[in-house]
């Protein structure tokens, strides 16, 4: 039997956080939805102050999974747009309960940049899965995170959270 891959990609809006369980110790959770763009904003984002997470579940069909990327456009969080050069915030990314490294987010500009993790696939699973942006209160940077969604200004392109899986599977020939 010959296998072949499935490629899943599952978009996931930043406004979409579980209520529950996204906490923000100093501010937040909120979403600005119509973001001054005269201040230096250009994408609506979700943001939260200081240390904290933002926590959204998604599906997957079954697997095994062979390998997983995850991409989402961040910044740090700093009030109007633009923070000091400094300003950076140290953003892991958790999986069903499994933390991966932590990655440097640029002092807020309104925009952010595109950071991408590649994960281990065993942590995803059929059905419900959890993932979360997290800022540790040990973490050398804790500015708080903005996660930006869609484009407030022309020549500015969407960009939501986007988790790409791959997989196996079998073909079935009739010869």
């Amino acid at each position: 039997m010959e296998r072949d891959i499935m490629r899943v990609a599952i978009d996931i809006a930043p406004s979409s956080w579980d209520k529950t369980r996204t906490h923000w110790d100093k501010l937040g959770p909120f979403y600005e939805g119509n973001p001054d763009s005269k201040r230096g904003a250009r994408h609506t984002h979700a943001w939260g102050a200081n240390i904290g997470s933002f926590v959204y579940s998604f599906s997957l069909p079954s697997g095994p999974w062979i390998s997983a990327r995850l991409s989402a456009r961040l910044s740090s969080e700093y009030a109007w747009f633009s923070a000091p050069p400094n300003h950076f915030s140290d953003v892991a990314v958790e999986i069903n309960g499994a933390m991966h490294p932590a990655r440097r987010v640029i002092p807020d500009n309104g925009t952010g940049r595109i950071y991408a993790w590649s994960l281990d696939p065993v942590h995803l699973q059929e059905g419900r899965n959890e993932l979360g942006f997290v800022i540790k209160a040990g973490a050398p940077y804790r500015n708080g995170l903005c996660i930006y969604h869609r484009a407030v200004v022309p020549n500015e392109r969407d960009y939501a959270i986007l988790l790409e899986a791959e997989r196996r599977t079998p073909i079935n020939r009739r010869g």
